[in-house]
């Protein structure tokens, strides 16, 4: 029997995987506190329904696409027991704190429980490009993974705990790759201003890419290893060289707001006794 599936939130993701169910001939409901944003959904073939309440009181599986978990967390307590049996997925980005909110409401209405991020946009879904890591009980994500990769063909189960994920998306996609990005494009500007071109740096890019993987590489390992010891160098080279990079920006009149932030945090290091350490040393502090 086809399970009917409720897509909570139509902002550009939910509508995107509101959409791709509807395409693959899944028996959708649609609620949007918007409702306008529903009528595209109704087009395609998408029963709207005028609350969250009643779109989950429709559906099978339940998927939460909404600002943050627990959006609808006066709903779901609202729900209570007519959640018994059915399955609950959250893709809403949010704190570990609120994905594990979320999961006790809805646990203790007798529903079953996943949480995922998603690592793709909107136009992904669907796709093969389109992935979502999930946590939770894995003979849920085993019963709702058919349905989950209809949404996202690579997505991955990672474990028991429901936000991990989302331990991995602050911690990896928010801090490090967004973070990685940010830096990226302070140091490009600093090339561009300084009159160097950006056809002049399209081959080179690989090589800094290689680069930073292995040094990324390097630092995972010293800290699963806890040694933290100076390799190539210690965090007082780094201070002098991130000091000397820092002027450097400034002397065109470039602010280097995240330089200046990484040379903040390795003297702080320095002071606190890492100077003789290496790089990953700031794991610690």
């Amino acid at each position: 029997m086809k399970k009917a599936i409720a897509v909570l939130g139509l902002g550009a993701m939910g509508s995107a995987i509101a959409a791709c169910l509807i395409e693959d001939g899944a028996e959708v409901v649609v609620w949007n506190r918007k409702p306008e944003k529903s009528q595209r959904m109704q087009e395609l073939g998408a029963r709207v329904a005028d609350s969250a309440t009643a779109a989950g009181g429709q559906a099978d599986v339940i998927i939460v696409v909404t600002g943050t978990p627990i959006d609808l967390a006066a709903e779901f307590k609202e729900l209570g027991e007519r959640l018994n049996g059915r399955t609950v997925v959250n893709l809403a980005t949010g704190r570990p704190s609120e994905v594990q909110t979320l999961d006790q409401i809805v646990s203790d209405g007798g529903a079953k429980f996943v949480s995922g991020t998603i690592q793709c946009f909107p136009p992904d879904i669907g796709t093969e490009n389109a992935m979502v890591l999930f946590g939770g009980d894995e003979k849920i994500w085993l019963d709702a993974e058919p349905i989950l990769r209809k949404i996202a063909p690579q997505s991955t189960y990672i474990g028991a705990r429901s936000d991990v994920p989302n331990v991995l998306d602050i911690g990896l996609t928010g801090t490090f790759v967004f973070g990685a990005g940010a830096a990226f494009l302070e140091g490009l500007r600093f090339v561009v201003n300084s009159g160097v071109s950006v056809d002049e740096l399209r081959d080179l890019i690989p090589t800094y890419i290689a680069g930073q993987s292995k040094f990324i590489e390097g630092l995972f390992e010293s800290v699963a290893t806890s040694d933290y010891q100076a390799g190539g160098a210690n965090l007082r080279v780094y201070a002098r060289a991130t000091g000397i990079f820092q002027q450097a920006q400034e002397d065109i009149g470039q602010s280097p707001r995240i330089l200046k932030a990484l040379r903040e945090r390795i003297l702080s290091s320095i002071e606190l006794g890492g100077g003789d350490r290496g790089f990953a040393a700031l794991f610690n502090h």
